[in-house]
C-alpha cells in the first residue's frame, strides 16, 4: 500500500512494526498509542482519550493481532478532526485517532505540514516526537 504523501528529500523517517491490539482495519492514517499488553510484546491501538502520548501514525489497516506499520518520525498523512491552519502544533483528538490543533497542556505529536479545511481531510503532518505544549 503506497503512502499518499511524499517524504521531502533529506527528512529523516522512522517506521516500525507492532502488533495491533484491536481491529484497526478502518483506521489507516490514525494516531495510535502503545497499549499495555499482558505478553510484554509492544502493541498499538487507538488512543484511550486526550492526554495520552502518541506512538505514531498507522500506515496500514491491520486486523486485531496482525502487524501494524507505524511511522514514528518523519512526514505522514493524518486525518483532521476539525479545520486548522498549516504550521500549527497537532495533538490527538480523543479516541478517534484523528488530530486537531493543540492547546495549552496538550501533548504535541507534530506540526501540520498543510492546513485542513474541514474534518476528515487527510493532511501532511511532520512528526517530531511528543512534547507537552505550554
Amino acid at each position: 500500500m503506497a503512502l499518499k504523501t511524499t517524504v521531502p528529500q533529506g527528512l529523516f523517517v522512522q517506521d516500525d512494526s507492532f502488533i495491533a491490539n484491536e481491529d484497526l482495519s478502518s483506521s489507516q492514517y490514525s494516531i495510535v498509542t502503545f497499549t499495555n499488553p499482558a505478553t510484554g510484546q509492544p502493541k498499538v491501538g487507538l488512543p484511550s482519550g486526550q492526554g495520552v502520548i502518541a506512538a505514531g501514525v498507522l500506515l496500514n489497516d491491520p486486523a486485531s493481532g496482525a502487524i501494524a506499520e507505524v511511522r514514528l518520525l518523519g512526514c505522514a498523512p493524518v486525518v483532521a478532526n476539525a479545520a486548522f491552519n498549516a504550521g500549527v502544533e497537532l495533538t490527538i483528538a480523543a479516541t478517534t485517532g484523528k488530530v486537531e490543533a493543540a492547546g495549552s497542556g496538550d501533548y504535541v505529536i507534530g506540526i501540520a505540514g498543510e492546513g485542513a479545511a474541514e474534518a476528515n481531510q487527510e493532511v501532511k503532518c511532520i512528526l517530531n516526537g511528543a512534547y507537552q505544549k505550554n
